[in-house]
């Protein structure tokens, strides 16, 4: 009976909360009166709610001051998308997500390499240059628990690969 109440009840009650509490903070958000800017990136642009989407993003101040980075921040972001709408399918009781039907690994196991790769990329531009003196331990210990996690993630794909364990399907991965 425990178990039921947290894995039916409470998730939606936690879920509520979330979207009631998000749609509250937005609202008061977009209702709160516009203060004068104090720092202005761009002086000449017109500032509005899709400009800050714009910044939000498609980061065009990073883009244009270290177009590698921008590169990096832009293919880790767009995997981790594909990351989540890829284990969404893991969920049954999500029926509204089985509209967008994909393999249960998009990209083939490549979006995890992708995730690997940006973040030993933002890891170890943290050892020199300006953003190692502004880099404090936590930002290291962030970095190597978000590559643990792309690591053991993709590990049991890269087994099923490279070892021939068969394919799993969602039921395997769900028992797993």
């Amino acid at each position: 009976m425990l178990y039921y109440i947290i894995l039916v009840p409470m998730v939606y009650v936690a879920a509520a909360v979330f979207i009631a509490g998000m749609a509250i903070r937005l609202i008061g958000i977009y209702r709160a009166p516009k203060y004068p800017m104090t720092l202005q990136i761009y002086p000449k642009k017109k500032h509005n709610r899709l400009s800050a989407l714009y910044d939000t993003f498609f980061f065009p101040t990073v883009r244009r001051h270290k177009p590698l980075l921008w590169v990096f921040l832009m293919a880790f972001h767009i995997c981790v998308v594909l990351l989540i709408i890829g284990h969404l399918e893991l969920f049954r009781e999500i029926g509204l997500f089985r509209i967008l039907p994909h393999d249960l690994f998009i990209g083939g196991g490549w979006t995890g390499v992708v995730v690997i790769l940006c973040i030993l990329y933002f890891l170890f531009r943290r050892f020199y240059g300006p953003v190692r003196e502004l880099s404090v331990p936590e930002d290291y210990l962030l970095l190597i628990l978000l590559l643990m996690t792309a690591l053991f993630g993709s590990q049991m794909y890269w087994a099923r690969v490279w070892y021939g364990y068969g394919e799993f399907g969602v039921g395997e991965y769900r028992e797993y």
